[in-house]
């Protein structure tokens, strides 16, 4: 049989087609992967950002729902004064963005009142089932979408007014859809992309674009398969503009309501189809190059190989080489050729071996590197679920209080409890409030560090006077408990330079923290000394201990020692982490040590010293037990005090409180009514909240001052804004005082003693 034979540059070219191809191949089977995972990570960030979307939502209808709530508890509604109610209503709706009107119905769904500014026009409702729902639930119900008969389309969410635990009334507001969509525009919609919101009948509610074309029509028929079967997920389908788009969704547990996100397919899909037409045509180019290359070089390579051929030939014959060869010169070319081919042979094995050994050095640093990656996406991992466990604690912690309030309000409302429950029922309400403040201040106070915002005032500072006034604002709790606090000085105390402020609030969440932890009966010593040039404060308990492997976090943020579920102690955990970042604003440090669990605690606070020590009696001991007091009745002694504040409830408090305690008050609740009776009365002392509607206690006080019969007259904020850059705006706008809400009513008698010159003071200060 006769063997088939090849020209050398038929195989050259077939050796340059066999490395060529299986490259492109491999490459192109690696784009389409990397493909198919971009393709998998937008799936999972739609899911993502529309369950994120639903959230804020949802939140919009709680917040529909609880000004709802909130609304149902006046005393004009339960007085059935629905004429009375009628214009509270009115006055509420311009406040709530998004209400068109409030509606009110009986049990059955009958309308009784609506403060729809068209009242001839005929009111929109949903079906009876609707009101029989909510009469049967007793809970606040979402409606479907509506049709405005004069145009426009809202959703009606609804809550049950109950009186002594039966239905009286269906209280209602109709959102406007438009509000949805602007809540859907405020998220954080990808570019290119539209979210759609659509009710349990599958009718588009809130669209982020051509809202006015779609809203209160059926989505695109992708979008209602995809709901019909799922709760959450992704999907390839069609936006209602015809484009094909990456679309996912998420459905409200709340709601029912399903909303949808769609990505145009091209933005993902365009730049990798390009990829793929390039890698092709750049293929195809070097695959033309190469064969080209090895149907040239084979030429001159064959060339080469018949004249050697041809010169072997000659020498093997013995036959006369050509003139241009010498037989002798050739051989010594060929061996000189041998030589340098194993010299080069022998250098490129040598770089060959050495490429390996730098590409195993890289491949090791690769394996490195990848190891770190994971670690720190483990950390990453682990820091989210704390910031989850966080925001859910944050919920349980605020809600707590809250429950507690609300609860004991309804019992003395219904004026059930005797005279012991009733003294009872205010001390929870006062104990929880004080819980909710605190609680609030830690989380502006957290903000504050981590945003780099929180000053300080820095001043010379003796830790002893700190100290004290922290042991004497959690002596109640510690009596409570029946613990028993010891101060310890073991030498003089020490002088430092800080901000008292922050210094006592450090000593005050270490005290807080140890009487949080330790049962009742137990002991917490508290001790100042000096070791070199710092002064040294340490808190120990015998609590419940810090177990060995939480140690190590026991100052991170969003760590806590059990779950949110499992804790058995409240707090949102951000007590000692403000006292890290606190003490090294200091320039000191702070450290735990703890000999495991139920084995008690120590925290020691090392602070710089400077100046020289203020001597207190050494080894002096101090014992605390419970001590309390209010103001006399007579401690205002006839004041006259006129208080502005646009909330009822807030003047009511002021007027029956300083009235208590012996002043004569006097009340308005703006800015024109407060200017009218300053024309008219004269006024000891002036006390105005500054966030008003119709003009700001900044507007008032800038009038005051202008008056030459008022220009004199002391003025004192009593104001929410409490933060330290308040204060001074309050203070550099011309207040004599400044104190925060909620407000200690015995601190507010001693401003407005002062304010009125009944006590000696020499310099504007604010207080709160």
């Amino acid at each position: 049989m006769r063997r088939r034979n090849f020209r050398l540059r038929g195989i050259l070219a077939l050796l340059v087609l066999a490395t060529t191809l299986p490259l492109g191949l491999f490459a192109g089977l690696l784009i389409w992967m990397s493909w198919q995972q971009q393709r998998a990570v937008v799936d999972r960030q739609n899911v993502d950002t529309a369950r994120a979307m639903l959230i804020a939502v949802d939140k919009e209808l709680e917040s529909t729902t609880d000004a709802l709530n909130v609304l149902a508890s006046v005393d004009e509604l339960h007085r059935r004064d629905l004429r009375a109610f009628n214009r509270l209503a009115r006055r509420l709706v311009p406040r709530e963005p998004g209400w068109d009107a409030v509606l009110l119905l009986d049990s059955a769904g009958r309308l009784l009142m609506s403060t729809a500014a068209r009242s001839a026009q005929p009111v929109a409702l949903p079906s009876a089932d609707w009101a029989r729902t909510v009469s049967a639930s007793l809970r606040p119900i979402v409606s479907d979408l509506l049709e405005d008969p004069v145009g426009g389309h809202f959703v009606v969410v609804a809550v049950p007014v109950i009186t002594e635990g039966k239905l009286q009334f269906i209280l209602a507001a109709q959102l406007r859809s438009s509000a949805l969509s602007e809540v859907l525009r405020r998220q954080n919609v990808p570019p290119n992309g539209v979210v759609t919101l659509i009710d349990r009948a599958a009718r588009i509610v809130a669209r982020t674009r051509n809202e006015e074309q779609y809203v209160g029509k059926p989505p695109s028929a992708g979008f209602r398969d995809a709901a019909a079967r799922m709760n959450e997920g992704s999907w390839r389908g069609t936006l209602l503009e015809g484009t094909p788009s990456y679309s996912a969704l998420s459905r409200s547990t709340l709601t029912g309501w399903a909303l949808g996100i769609g990505l145009p397919a091209e933005e993902i899909d365009g730049p990798i189809r390009r990829s793929i037409w390039a890698l092709a045509a750049v293929g195809i180019g070097i695959l033309i190059l190469g064969v080209t290359f090895a149907l040239v070089f084979g030429h001159l390579i064959v060339r080469a190989l018949g004249s050697a051929s041809l010169a072997v030939r000659a020498l093997a014959r013995s036959e006369a080489l050509p003139d241009r060869h010498s037989r002798i010169v050739e051989i010594e070319e060929l061996s000189a050729g041998l030589r340098d081919a194993a010299s080069i042979l022998s250098k490129r094995l040598y770089e060959r071996d050495q490429a390996e050994a730098e590409r195993g050095r890289a491949l090791a640093d690769r394996e490195q590197a990848l190891h770190a990656e994971q670690a720190a996406r483990r950390e990453a991992e682990a820091a989210n679920r704390s910031k989850d466990e966080f925001v859910a604690t944050i919920s349980h912690e605020l809600r707590t209080p809250l429950n507690a309030i609300f609860g004991w309000v309804r019992l003395l409302r219904g004026g059930s409890l005797d005279g012991e429950a009733q003294v009872r029922a205010l001390d929870v309400i006062e104990r929880n409030t004080r819980a909710q403040a605190q609680l609030i201040d830690d989380l502006l106070d957290m903000s504050r560090v981590v945003t780099g915002n929180l000053r300080l005032d820095m001043r010379e500072v003796e830790l002893g006077a700190v100290l004290d006034a922290a042991v004497e604002s959690v002596r109640p709790a510690a009596a409570a408990k029946k613990l028993e606090l010891v101060v310890s000085t073991a030498q003089p105390g020490s002088v430092v330079r800080g901000d008292p402020d922050r210094l006592q609030q450090i000593a005050w969440n270490l005290l807080t923290n140890s009487i949080k932890f330790t049962p009742e009966g137990g002991r917490i010593e508290v001790q100042i000394s000096v070791e070199g040039s710092a002064a040294l404060l340490c808190v120990s308990d015998s609590g419940a201990g810090i177990d060995p492997d939480f140690l190590p976090h026991v100052f991170e943020r969003f760590r806590q020692g059990a779950s949110s579920e499992s804790r058995a102690y409240g707090g949102l955990g951000l007590g000692l982490a403000l006292v890290r970042h606190l003490v090294e604003l200091h320039g000191g440090t702070v450290i735990a040590e703890s000999d495991g669990v139920n084995r008690g605690a120590r925290f020691a606070v090392r602070i710089p010293l400077i100046g020289a020590p203020i001597v207190t009696p050494a080894g002096m001991q101090r014992v605390y037990g419970e001590a309390g007091g209010q103001p006399h009745e007579s401690a205002l002694d006839r004041l006259r005090i006129l208080a502005v504040d646009d909330d009822p409830d807030a003047r009511e408090l002021l007027r029956t409180a300083l009235t208590q305690a012996g002043a004569q008050v006097t009340t308005a609740a703006s800015m024109r009514e407060a200017l009218d009776l300053l024309a008219s009365h004269e006024f000891d002392v002036l006390l105005s909240d500054i966030a008003m509607p119709n003009g700001t206690g900044y507007d008032l006080l800038r009038a005051v001052r202008s008056n030459a019969r008022t220009a004199s007259l002391p003025a004192v904020a009593l104001t929410a804004y409490s933060q330290t850059e308040h204060r001074e705006r309050v203070l550099s706008a011309g207040f004599n005082f400044h104190i925060g809400k909620p407000f200690e009513l015995a601190a507010l008698v001693r401003i407005l003693v002062m304010a009125a010159g009944r006590e000696a003071r020499n310099e504007r200060t604010g207080s709160g």
